[in-house]
């Protein structure tokens, strides 16, 4: 089998998908590399409903 989950080694991998937050657990970097996820929210640039950054 062959796709984006198959890192070069033919290791299946699970790439994490997840807000591009400043203090994000995760690395999104695998993710962004395999599927060329780009996310375009932060947590941190907002207070409840209202954009502060």
């Amino acid at each position: 089998m062959s796709g984006a989950n198959e890192g070069s080694t033919g290791e299946r991998s699970e790439p994490v998908g997840v807000s591009d937050n400043d203090r994000k657990y995760y690395s999104i970097d695998r993710a962004r590399e395999a599927l060329g996820y780009d996310p375009v929210d932060n947590s941190a640039e907002w207070d409840g409903d209202d954009h502060v950054a």
